[in-house]
């Protein structure tokens, strides 16, 4: 930490004693992005200079990319030369970046080189939060400079300090160019001064570039950006598609269906592994629009009218305008992917035309191929027929994997590996497929895809066709990245099995960014509570969003249903619920008749006999009914107990109706 002055290497941020902070391998240890072929920098993993520290992001986003170029000697073992690589990333231990990197005051950075342009697609250095926290720091310090001006000029030291940047300032390398150019700007006034010229001599030579050059290099960047499709062959686009992560950080959607306006911010990682989103809601809030809005404009132009969907008809009713929206912000994508739909167009109009990641969209009927259903998805990477059509099929997992010719036996047992872990299945259950069919093989039994049940097959064909993709374009599924679009994520699955799927499907597939949708609380469970958000229809029609969510692990299952994630007034039945209510309604009476008084105390006695387990409700009545339940509950713990013992434990026990 002391020699990145407890900042990340890459972006600069500051790293607090809280700030869960990544020690990263300059050349990845184990895999190479780039380089199918090879078994990482193994020798490496604990050499002290191909370690730095970076912020969980920066790491993340890097993976396991090391690029270098096309006519250069990637080294392959200890004994090889390590300076015949050429490495495309700046090293930040043994160069300077700011001769490869320049900022402006907008926060926005760009490449001067080369290289510099691939370390800010690698880190992802012009993400979102990132690019506004060099923004505000930037106009604070501005503004701050232009205060101090007339004191710089008289050599005052305090404001000759203010205008230095020192090395352990969070984002010095940004801060520094503004100072560079403030000063040059300001040379008439700087110049009747010692101090002032020392600064003035400072800035020329790092020759700071202009805000109209930084403009045309981020013109360049940005053609270059989507100069590229997912699903080209050719040897350059599959560079572009592997050279930067692309992430989903911003989702904007208008008068899409039943939508009217939604903005969507993609969780922050809050570790190494990829961030989910969780969308929760009553049905008809607009949860599986959200997925299929999101996957129309990903997929391109082409996929999004070839689905034979009337385009028209999802332009929200009375809507105000005669078109609608979706805008998908990436990271490492200056511009957002804009699809368009409307009254006066014909089909979706999405920019840029081609996709530019995997997709892959899953809707709640998640089947292998069997007679009756329809035709499975034939597209490598763009994979959301089953989204958009129950009746789709998903990819026959069993020929597939069946297949010796298209899956090598390492790629057979990651795959076998992965459905170990997302079907709970012990260590001693192995795959095989020597029968030429894959078969599951526990020490008394062998049983084959086909023969296990929906809710097994469910989660085979969805981890198998999701492997089935991302092996099209990457070595490993620990590595590969794409956008998992998930509706109704506990379709099929055992109580036991739903509260341990996200985690499961986090281990197998730890940089897939995965939005799904649920009902049940017990899949929230692996989740973190910035990764929930719950959808709510106003009176007015309008999508509220809830994002406001406490610590998930302490909460039971129960509890999660009666909280406002799911709104349930109880987990109770109805009939106890009626109960409840009337109840409530004799408790107000000041004068119950005869009838009342014997069906309240009949009442009373059948709710004291529930358990007091239960969420408590604010209103005055809940509170007495939670209190009949608190005395039952107490008459029964103290049973044979003392007089004296009871009068104790009834002192610390405090009836709802009488707490402050």
């Amino acid at each position: 930490m002391k020699v990145f002055r407890s900042k990340c290497a890459a972006c600069e941020s500051r790293l607090g004693v809280n700030t869960f902070v990544s020690v990263a391998h300059f050349r990845p240890k184990s895999v190479v992005v780039e380089d199918k072929s090879s078994q990482g920098y193994w020798w490496l993993a604990y050499d002290w200079d191909n370690l730095f520290v970076l912020c969980p992001r920066c790491n993340q986003m890097k993976g396991a990319r090391f690029p270098i170029p096309i006519n250069a000697k990637r080294a392959l073992s200890p004994g090889d030369n390590l300076s015949n690589e050429r490495p495309l990333l700046l090293n930040p231990c043994v160069e300077d970046p700011n001769a490869h990197l320049a900022f402006d005051d907008s926060g926005l950075v760009v490449g001067q080189t080369e290289r510099g342009r691939i370390t800010i697609e690698i880190y992802g250095l012009n993400r979102e939060e990132l690019v506004s926290a060099r923004q505000l720091a930037i106009a604070n310090k501005l503004d701050l400079w232009r205060v101090s001006l007339n004191e710089i000029r008289r050599s005052d030291q305090t404001a000759v300090d203010r205008l230095a940047v020192g090395e352990d300032v969070e984002y010095a390398a940004a801060l520094r160019a503004a100072s560079h150019r403030f000063v040059l700007e300001n040379e008439r006034a700087l110049m009747h001064s010692a101090v002032g010229r020392r600064f003035i001599g400072r800035a020329r030579k790092a020759r700071p570039i202009g805000h109209e050059q930084i403009e045309r290099l981020a013109s360049a960047a940005k053609r270059k950006e989507v100069a590229y499709s997912v699903e080209s062959a050719a040897d350059t686009d599959s560079a572009a598609f592997l050279a930067a992560r692309r992430r989903i950080e911003r989702i904007e959607i208008r008068d899409f269906k039943s939508i009217k306006q939604l903005s969507i911010r993609f969780p922050v990682p809050q570790s190494e592994d990829e961030a989910w989103l969780m969308l929760l809601g009553e049905n008809a809030t607009g949860k599986s629009s959200v997925l299929q809005a999101v996957a129309l404009a990903l997929m391109g132009s082409a996929h999004a009218n070839a689905l034979g969907l009337d385009a028209k008809s999802f332009l929200r009713h009375n809507a105000d305008s005669r078109e609608g929206s979706v805008e998908v912000h990436l990271t490492n994508l200056n511009d957002p992917v804009r699809m368009t739909f409307g009254k006066d167009v014909d089909g979706f109009q999405v920019t840029p035309a081609e996709p530019k990641v995997l997709l892959l969209g899953y809707g709640a009927t998640r089947l292998l191929p069997r007679p009756g259903l329809g035709a499975s998805d034939e597209n490598k990477y763009i994979r959301i027929k089953n989204l958009f059509d129950p009746t789709a099929p998903l990819n026959d997992a069993e020929a597939w994997l069946s297949d010796k010719t298209k899956v090598s036996q390492d790629k057979f047992e990651e795959v076998a590996e992965a459905l170990r872990e997302a079907l709970l299945l012990p260590p001693t259950v192995k795959a095989d497929r020597e029968r030429g069919h894959v078969e599951f093989v526990h020490p008394d039994d062998r049983l084959r895809l086909s023969d296990l049940s929906d809710g097994y097959q469910s989660v085979i064909a969805m981890v198998a066709d999701i492997a089935f993709c991302v092996f099209e374009k990457w070595g490993s599924i620990e590595e590969a990245e794409a956008i998992v679009l998930l509706d109704e994520i506990e379709v099929h699955l055992h109580p036991r099995w739903k509260m341990t799927i996200v985690e499961r499907l986090r281990r197998c597939f730890p940089r897939l960014s995965f939005i799904t949708t649920t009902h049940d609380p017990l899949c929230l469970r692996g989740l973190h509570s910035n990764e929930v958000m719950v959808l709510r229809r106003a009176a007015d029609g309008a999508i509220d969003t809830l994002t406001d969510i406490p610590d998930l692990d302490s909460y039971r299952a129960d509890q999660l249903l009666t909280s406002p994630l799911f709104d349930l007034v109880t987990t109770r039945g109805p009939r106890t619920e009626e109960d409840r209510a009337r109840y409530g309604v004799l408790l107000e009476k000041k004068r119950r008749s005869p009838a009342e008084e014997a069906e309240y105390l009949e009442l009373e006695a059948k709710l004291g006999a529930l358990s007091i387990d239960e969420t408590v409700r604010p209103d005055t009545a809940a509170a007495r009914i939670d209190d009949v339940n608190l005395d039952a509950a107490v008459q029964q713990i103290t049973a044979g107990l003392s007089e004296e013992i009871r009068r104790q434990i009834a002192k610390v026990i405090v009836p709802a109706g009488e707490a402050e």
